[in-house]
């Protein structure tokens, strides 16, 4: 298996995002889209980018797709070595957490948050508690040790409590949560003979994300022990001057590369990049909605990059992080625009936007 993980940046995100996909874009076109897999961040974009792809065959046809999202990543390893543990859904475990608050109270180890211990806010607070607390990896045990010789009539401790028995429940009753799905997902890739999402795994594409959990960059590390191509995409500049906008990914970055050391070779993609590929997103959008106001965004540098995106069919055009290279750049780009329309005869802006989709035309 390959020894390096390629980390594809960009500022914009765009050109990032979609080198990802076209990395298992090639691997389907080559025939290896049953070895390939495509990690996205929600079922909505597993949707969109499915639905794209599959437009793209010639046959019209698209044969079990491995595009997923993390959480369906991790049940698909969970089914592949047959793990006993079951999934619990929101609603069984809102009711656990009722159970557990119940029991808790019957205890006399809720005393602090009797009065509003019974209330649906306070079960949502604690399942979102839970949550976070799966989420950054604290387990009962170790909050317990960071609570310390607080007594049992502390607010902490009783939380602490709390989060221990509705752990203990699951244990015994074989289940793992939405958060637990991770660490269950790992701890099997961990074990030897264990099985991946797929077998074998060419190609492992990871497009789309900011952030991750350490469960997750856990499990990216296994699987990118056992896949021929690992190639992982992140929104992240260098400038100094953007570092407060990339404050989460340079930290998700720092974490991948403390999980898998020596092993990343990054290529960082400058905004200018971006542009084709928003261009591209522009003039579908258009084509497919003629009607809708689109906003276009990626890229936009210069007053060349900002007609394009109107020819393409952009009703407005974003210029995001241009702006930090040139905090003068849309200030620059009006005046530069009605130059450009008046140069060449134009007096209203509607006139150009969306020429591309009509033929185009011929300026002087």
């Amino acid at each position: 298996m390959a020894d390096r993980v390629k980390l594809v940046t960009s500022t914009c995100g765009t050109a990032a995002f979609e080198a990802g996909v076209d990395a298992y874009r090639r691997a389907l076109a080559d025939g290896r889209g049953a070895e390939s897999v495509l990690i996205l961040p929600t079922h909505l974009l597993v949707a969109r980018i499915t639905e794209q792809l599959l437009s793209e065959q010639d046959n019209g046809v698209l044969l079990s797709p491995n595009i997923l999202t993390f959480a369906s990543l991790a049940e698909r390893i969970l089914t592949a070595n047959a793990a006993d543990a079951r999934h619990i859904g929101i609603v069984a475990r809102q009711e656990l957490i009722r159970t557990v608050i119940a029991e808790q109270l019957d205890a006399d180890r809720l005393e602090y948050f009797r009065p509003i211990a019974s209330t649906p806010g306070f079960r949502r607070s604690t399942m979102g508690l839970i949550g976070e607390l799966k989420r950054a990896e604290i387990f009962p045990q170790q909050l317990g040790d960071r609570i310390g010789d607080l007594g049992s009539d502390a607010p902490e401790r009783q939380l602490a409590d709390l989060y221990a028995a509705y752990q203990n429940h699951l244990q015994q009753r074989n289940l793992y949560d939405a958060e637990g799905r991770f660490w269950n997902a790992k701890r099997v890739l961990a074990e030897a003979d264990s099985k991946g999402p797929v077998e074998p795994l060419d190609l492992l594409a990871v497009a789309g994300f900011t952030d991750f959990t350490g469960a997750q960059i856990d499990i990216l590390r296994l699987l990118a022990d056992r896949s021929g191509r690992t190639l992982l995409s992140l929104p992240l500049t260098e400038d100094a001057r953007e570092e407060d906008l990339f404050d989460t990914t340079r930290l998700t970055f720092s974490r991948i590369e403390t999980a898998m050391p020596g092993r990343l070779d990054r290529m960082a993609i400058s905004a200018a990049h971006d542009l084709p590929v928003a261009l591209a997103r522009v003039y579908e959008a258009r084509r497919a909605f003629p009607d809708t106001v689109i906003v276009g965004t990626g890229g936009v540098c210069d007053v060349g990059g900002l007609l394009e995106m109107l020819f393409a069919g952009a009703d407005l055009v974003g210029v995001g992080f241009g702006v930090m290279a040139d905090p003068e750049l849309p200030q620059r780009l009006h005046v530069e625009l009605g130059d450009w329309l008046d140069e060449h005869g134009f007096t209203e802006l509607e006139s150009i936007i969306g020429v591309a989709q009509r033929g185009g035309f011929n300026v002087h």
